[in-house]
């Protein structure tokens, strides 16, 4: 006849029992600080090995203007837009109003 989990009492259980579970819940303990210092340290290594965005947009900057040097001797340079030398502003034309006091 099995016994249900409330109907047990401490006779029911053999002399070891006691022993066996703190055996077991130990290592279990033991087993998680194992994998969390493991997950820790990959953690840390996926932060240490990350680049900062400004680093990133260099790197994507330097390989474009690579690209374009490599390609500029097929492309003709009189097409392409610089910002070095920028045109100057027109100047816009006024109209000079007349003075009636110097006038006179």
């Amino acid at each position: 006849m099995p016994l249900f989990h409330k109907q047990q009492t401490q006779e029911d259980l053999d002399q070891n029992y006691y022993k066996r579970r703190t055996a077991y819940n130990q290592a279990k303990e033991e087993e998680r600080e194992k994998i969390a210092k493991q997950r820790g340290i990959e953690d840390a290594h996926k932060i240490a090995d990350k680049k900062p965005f400004y680093q990133k947009l260099i790197g994507v900057a330097s390989a474009i203007g690579k690209d374009l040097v490599a390609a500029s001797g097929n492309v003709n340079t009189d097409a392409l837009f610089t910002f070095d030398n920028p045109e100057p502003e027109r100047q816009s034309k006024r109209k000079h109003k007349r003075n009636k006091r110097n006038k006179a």
